[in-house]
């Protein structure tokens, strides 16, 4: 038997290193459903990846491009027509900009993957030159890690409907079961 596709959309937030594009693939290839990566949108529109539009643009552009790219994601709902769902895997920074909560809210049901500062740093330390905000950071990501958790946890927490620690899970793939477990529990799928 073929599992069902979740009633709405699926939003996958959180801090870099959590597991949001691997385990939101996961989670897609789980349900058959097709997933999509904020970043990966974004990469395609400027044909770059995300430390070269950083150099090249600033965070402001890339921003700009964010909220472009979750309008429209939102305005994909009701119209009357079935829509297909989707399973959403967003940026860490996306939720923090004002703008875009009410947008996330609307694309669907929103789970929120964390992990330990620790776990954090051993998934990303070996591609800290990817990931533009811990530029300059790199004699001790730990620190900037830490700060930038401080400043996001609290909003990522007012928007989660549901919250899921990644960090005991062996696989994105049993992150993935999980989460789907739980969805089923909930009677969100």
């Amino acid at each position: 038997m073929q599992p069902s596709p979740p009633q709405r959309n699926l939003v996958l937030i959180g801090f870099m290193g959590t597991g949001k594009s691997a385990i939101g693939r996961a989670i897609a290839r789980g349900l058959c459903v097709r997933h999509l990566d904020t970043d990966c949108e974004i990469e395609r529109r400027f044909q770059m990846d995300i430390p070269r539009i950083f150099a090249e643009h600033g965070e402001a552009a890339f921003r700009s491009a964010e909220q472009d790219v979750l309008r429209r994601l939102a305005r994909r709902g009701p119209s009357g027509a079935p829509q297909p769902r989707l399973i959403i895997s967003t940026g860490g920074g996306t939720p923090m900009r004002e703008e875009n909560v009410d947008l996330l809210r609307e694309m669907g049901q929103i789970v929120w993957l964390s992990a330990p500062i620790g776990t954090v740093l051993q998934r990303v330390g070996r591609n800290l030159k990817q990931r533009p905000l811990l530029a300059g950071y790199q004699d001790n990501p730990q620190q900037r890690i830490r700060q930038l958790m401080a400043e996001r946890e609290p909003r990522y927490a007012s928007l989660a409907d549901i919250r899921v620690d990644t960090s005991p899970f062996a696989s994105p793939k049993d992150a993935a079961a999980h989460i789907i477990s739980l969805l089923r529990q909930n009677e969100d799928l």
